[in-house]
């Protein structure tokens, strides 16, 4: 599944109020971390087993 608003990279660049690029969670697939999490652990599994 893809994520439109981020493309699966799980951040979205904007601009503060002095124009710095600022990087904030996805609020589409990334709702407090917890995607990310899941992903973490999934992979931390994996690299267990192999």
């Amino acid at each position: 599944m893809r994520c439109l608003t981020c493309k699966d990279e799980r951040v979205i660049w904007t601009k503060d109020k002095w124009g710095s690029p600022t990087a904030v969670p996805c609020p589409q697939c990334n709702k407090n971390g917890k995607t990310v999490r899941e992903e973490m652990n999934l992979l931390e599994r994996e690299a267990e087993g192999e």
